[in-house]
């Protein structure tokens, strides 16, 4: 969150389990604070209700792990993509 201020990424890969903040309280701080930074999300423990929360934050992808490369690479494509049509 501190490197914010200094750079905004094109997108944010979280991770739903990381010590501190989880992915989606990370996700839920960018947008309160007034960033409108793609997020993809990933997890070794796919849950119901961590993906609903995560997608209704606004996460353009859940993704389980193991991540296939391919997949995740084309989700960060497709996210930053949709992000700067919106905004051109």
């Amino acid at each position: 969150m501190d490197s914010l201020a200094s750079r905004v990424p094109d997108c944010v890969v979280l991770d739903v389990h990381m010590p501190s903040m989880n992915g989606l309280d990370v996700q839920l701080q960018l947008l309160r604070s007034g960033f409108r930074i793609p997020v993809v999300v990933i997890t070794g423990h796919d849950e119901p209700q961590a993906r609903a929360q995560c997608l209704a934050a606004g996460a353009a992808a859940y993704l389980r792990k193991p991540l296939d490369d391919v997949a995740l690479l084309a989700a960060i494509h497709d996210a930053a993509a949709a992000t700067r049509r919106t905004t051109a």
